[in-house]
């Protein structure tokens, strides 16, 4: 989706009724102005640039008196997904695409301690899909730029996981997902071989 423009961010306060100067010494126009501004040309500045932003952003929305706000619930909402959420998936994004091998053994945690709450006779086809798009998409996204790794076999195994989980169908019998989950794990454990072999995990 992207950081909104200063643009949209007038038209926002405009709708809920926020007043310039709302919280004071905190300028939110600005800060976006900054980022769109910054001229980034790789991961590291854009990481650097879309961190000052979220700096800010996290501060606004702490401080903002919750009375001068129209609607203040949806102008919450709003912000905590579009602007600060944004900003702070897109600083993730710029780590992972600067990465480095400690870096990328961090992720291997995450995506092991989430594969242990997988479990037969409870996980749904929901907790896959959160699997999915989190954990295993992180680590998937990260090994293709972490320095000093090679994800090539690891990747084949998250791939295969990541595909699968795309062709569960929604109304599968509780069989089905638990058949799914065993092999799943059977999976993690081969991704756990090649980690070991590359020094990554213990």
């Amino acid at each position: 989706m992207g950081i909104p423009t200063r643009k949209q961010w007038q038209e926002l306060k405009k709708k809920h009724s926020i007043s310039a100067g709302a919280v004071s010494g905190v300028e939110v126009g600005k800060a976006i102005d900054a980022y769109w501004n910054s001229g980034a040309k790789n991961a590291v500045q854009q990481g650097v640039s879309v961190g000052a932003l979220e700096v800010v952003l996290a501060k606004y929305i702490s401080k903002l008196d919750k009375k001068k706000v129209k609607d203040y619930p949806a102008f919450q909402k709003i912000f905590l997904d579009d602007y600060v959420g944004e900003a702070h998936k897109l600083k993730a994004d710029a780590v992972r695409y600067n990465a480095t091998k400690d870096v990328y053994k961090a992720e291997l945690v995450k995506f092991f301690t989430a594969a242990q709450q997988l479990k037969v006779g409870k996980t749904t086809k929901n907790d896959l899909e959160k699997f999915k798009s989190g954990p295993l998409r992180g680590l998937s996204a990260l090994g293709k730029n972490a320095a000093g790794v090679d994800p090539t076999k690891i990747d084949e195994w998250l791939g295969t996981v990541n595909d699968a989980i795309q062709k569960l169908k929604s109304e599968a019998t509780r069989q089905e997902l638990d058949d799914f989950v065993e092999a799943t794990l059977k999976t993690v454990n081969e991704v756990r071989k090649l980690a070991k072999a590359q020094g990554l995990v213990k």
